[in-house]
Order: structure tokens, then sequence, then C-alpha cells
């Protein structure tokens, strides 16, 4: 604002136009991995309605915002008066005769409602877990510059009703009688991108790209059949392996054999399609590199040709040894979806519900090969059988069942790993039934929800396991018994898009190891 009043050795509007667009390419690598860097409270509800953030979020975000941009303001008040000058219009936003082009009201909502709306679109799509890593920000701030360039003419350009408010104060007048436009047209722009992001992923999902591909001459490959899975392939994803579960499509509790209770176990046709197992590649983009494409044909030439529109397609694209970060899931995640999405353009008449992918972590892993995974099953460390939740016969698997249920109401307020006064309660059972069983040994895993930086969530949910640790100790539960593990944000029970799905992931859980 100050160089731009030098008309001879300013920097002018592309300047300007710059300035904005690297200071907030600059704030988003610098502290995006502390705070996700929305400065403008116009994105923080656009990102809260697109499930990004949680409600309880949004005032304190909009407070610092508003706050913030005041303060900032009122440097520039005091530098911009300090030579005896005016302060003018104050690079306030306007309309009428206080458009730096005359634009009129119309012409200023429409402007500020398209800008806001492609913006917050930006920001939704660069920063998808799908989207390539580590370039958000250089979008961002190159669509916040031509944001700039296309609409200091109309407004001097908002977009973010922060900065709008925090000059209007200083101006007063006109500025605070037009200040409603800049502050609820970008919240409206905002919010139809929020609305219009969610169907825009789910239509990715499905649309069907014709490719040319050199078709050679390859040796068909048999798909893998049930019999050959190892035991953590998990389709539904309800802890039992697909290999003992009575219905591998649909979840359900382990003491019905993994079938939902409504429903009789099935004999389900399943073609399996391991990503491992077969050896595919992709390219930078995600996609299926050419040779895949070619041995991906190969295998389904006939499966898809010659089964009944009753067949499922399960991708399984399990993580390797040691790979448990949310990075390495999301990516394993994002290449079983492309291959379920090459799938389905071999037999686009079938059902979209006939098409699955699954991913998991290796912290997903069944330890004791039981068919149960270590999530459900109440002793990791030791092969049992379904109908004993895992453990060995003799093993008193109701006792440790127990442990589990009162661990599954261990849950914290957001960025804490203090108990509360029902915690304790529960933990209270918990370790009357632990004293009772002297001979078990306890895994006490300590979780986040996605809010905050990796590396945070990862001391917090250390913190919350040694704090039901501790006081597990201290109601009389030896400590060479307990041990404390914490995962961050990398194994959610539930959606990080729902503040309810958050809440669940704030938890700590208990589980038997021997």
């Amino acid at each position: 604002m100050l160089a731009a009043g030098y008309p001879d050795v300013g920097i002018g509007l592309l300047g300007v136009s710059f300035a904005f667009g690297l200071t907030v390419l600059t704030i988003a690598y610098s502290f995006g991995h502390l705070s996700g860097a929305h400065l403008n409270p116009a994105v923080t509800i656009g990102l809260w309605m697109g499930g990004r953030i949680g409600s309880k979020e949004i005032l304190p975000y909009i407070a610092s915002q508003v706050t913030g941009a005041i303060l900032a303001a009122g440097v520039l008040y005091v530098i911009v008066t300090g030579n005896g000058s005016l302060i003018g219009d104050f690079s306030a936003n306007g309309y009428g005769d206080h458009s730096p082009g005359k634009y009129s009201m119309v012409a200023a909502m429409v402007t500020e409602f398209t800008m806001t709306f492609m913006f917050l679109l930006i920001i939704l799509g660069a920063t998808d877990e799908k989207a390539p890593k580590g370039f958000a920000g250089i979008a961002i701030g190159l669509a916040l510059t031509l944001i700039h360039l296309i609409s200091i003419p109309v407004t001097n350009t908002s977009v973010n009703p922060a900065r709008s408010i925090s000059q209007a104060i200083f101006v007063g007048g006109w500025a605070l009688s037009q200040l409603w436009l800049f502050v609820l047209i970008p919240i409206a722009g905002a919010a139809l991108a929020a609305k219009i992001e969610k169907p825009l992923e789910v239509v990715s999902e499905t649309v069907v790209f014709k490719e040319e591909v050199v078709k050679e001459e390859v040796k068909k490959e048999e798909p893998v059949i049930l019999s050959e899975l190892s035991n953590d392939i998990d389709t539904d994803k309800d802890g039992i392996s697909d290999k003992v579960d009575s219905n591998p499509l649909l979840a359900g509790p382990v003491e019905n054999g993994g079938a939902p209770e409504s429903t009789d176990p099935i004999e389900a046709s399943i073609t399996y399609i391991d990503i491992q197992k077969e050896g595919l590649t992709f390219e930078p983009n995600g996609t299926l590199s050419p040779e895949s494409k070619i041995k991906m044909d190969a295998i389904l030439e006939d499966r898809v040709k010659n089964t009944s529109p009753d067949e499922v397609f399960v991708v399984v694209n399990n993580a390797s040894a040691g790979e448990t970060s949310p990075a390495q899931l999301a990516l394993r995640e994002r290449q079983a979806a492309a291959v379920k999405t090459y799938v389905r353009t071999k037999s686009p008449e079938r059902p979209a519900d006939k098409f699955k992918s699954v991913a998991q972590s290796d912290l997903n892993r069944d330890t004791d090969s039981d068919g149960l995974l270590d999530k459900v099953d109440t002793c990791l460390e030791a092969s049992g059988v379904v109908n004993n939740l895992g453990c060995p016969e003799g093993v008193k698997a109701q006792e440790a069942k127990a442990i589990n249920l009162g661990a599954e109401k261990i849950q914290f307020a957001t960025g804490l790993s203090v108990l509360n006064p029902t915690v304790k309660d529960t933990l209270d059972k918990v370790a009357d039934v632990m004293n009772r069983n002297e001979n078990l040994k306890f895994k006490v895993s300590g979780h986040t929800d996605s809010v905050g930086t990796a590396a945070k969530n990862e001391i917090l949910s250390q913190s919350r396991a040694q704090s039901v640790v501790d006081y597990l100790m201290s109601k009389g539960v030896a400590s060479s018994r307990l041990s404390p593990n914490g995962y961050g944000s990398q194994i959610p029970v539930a959606s990080n898009d729902t503040p309810e799905g958050r809440t669940e992931n704030r938890r700590v859980e208990i589980q038997v190891e021997n």
C-alpha cells in the first residue's frame, strides 16, 4: 500500500497483486503446519462447511483473524500518517464513488462472490489428500495474485472480511456503511464453493476415462482367490479378516462371526486384486502405468466379461512392513482408488457398489495370525479363535473384553490429555478388572483427531496414553503390565470430517497383549 503510492518508483497494480500472493505463499509454508495458515474468516467458514475443521474452531480462528487484521491496520495507520499525510481511503474496500474504477454495487457483489468462490475452491482442491503434496502454498499464492489483478480496479479486492473490517474501522463513514458487502458476500462465495467441492470429488471418482493402450501379448494371470489372501485383508473394516469373516462385504460384530446381526453368513463371489502381489506400478499423477494397464486388462479379460452382475471386485493395497504414517496410507488409498476406477471402465454397466478398494496401514495387522485384526483382537500376542474374541481357549476373554469396552469411553477434549471425572470413573472399573487378572499385560494406545500437525499429534497421543497409565498405576496396576504408545491421528475409528467423528478419534484404547 505504501510503495504503490509512488507511481514513478512504486510497484503499482501488478506489484501489489504479487505482494499479496507472495505474502500468503510465505505464510502458508511458514505457519501452515502449525495453524493451517488461513487468515481469512470466509476461508475458515468454507473449510468448516467442507468438513476440514470442527465447529469449535471457528470462533477462535475468526477472532484471531479479525484482531490480527485490526492490529496490522493500526501499524499501517501510524506509518501512513507519519509524514503528515491524511489517511485518505486507506485502500479500504468500496463500490460506487469509492471503487477505484467507479464500479457499481452489483458489480462489486458479483466480483467479490466469484473471486472468493474460486479462491476457496482452489484452497480445497490444493489441500485435498489426493492433491500433490507440497504445492498447496504455491497454488493458493498464485490464485490470490490473479484475484487481485482482476478485482483491484473493482473493489480494491477484499475476499477477506477481516481485511475489510480492519481498514473500515480506521476510515469510518462510507467504509463502514459499505462494509456489509465485503463481509457477507465473500462468506457466501466460500460457502457455495464448500458445497460444490464435495460433489465434484465424488464425480471425479466415477468419471470413466478412455485411453488408448498399446496391446501386447501378456501371459494371463489369475486374480487372487480367498485362500491365498493374507490375514490382514479386511474389506468391510470390521476387524475380521476376509478369510474367516462370515460376511466380508458387510461389517459385523466378532460375536456374530463378522456378519451383521440382521443377516446370515454369505458365500460371497469376490475377485480380489492385490496391487502388491500383481506388482502394479503408477505414474507420478497417481494413475496406473501403461504396463500395469496391460497387465490389468489380461487379469480382467475373462473375469469381467464372464461373471455375473453380483461379482464384487475388491482392490487390495495394504501397507508394507513399517509403513505407519498417514501420508503412506493416503498414498496406498489413492493407488487402490485408481485401480478400482480402472476396473470400473471395463464393466461400466455393473453397479458402483460392486467395486471396492481397501488399504490399511502397517498398524492394522493381524499380529497373531488368528484372523482377527489387532484392533478387535482381545489377545494380541496369542493366537486364538473368533468365538473367544481372539483369545486362546481358557483365557478369560470376557474379562479382557470388559477392559476394551471400558476403554471405548476414554475420550479427551481437543488438544488436551487431562482425564475428566467421567473417564476416571471408567478407569476405576478397568483397574478393578486388571487387578483381578494379574497375569495379563496391556497395551495402552493414545490417539488424536486430524486437527494439528503430525508431530504435535504424536506427542499429544503419547501424553494421553501416559495419563491413563499413570492413573491405572495409582489404582494398584503394576507399571510392568502397562505399555503406553502414541499413534497420533494415524488410526481413526471415525471420519475426521465431522465434529462427532473427531470426538470419537480423540481416545485411548487398552488391549490385552498376552
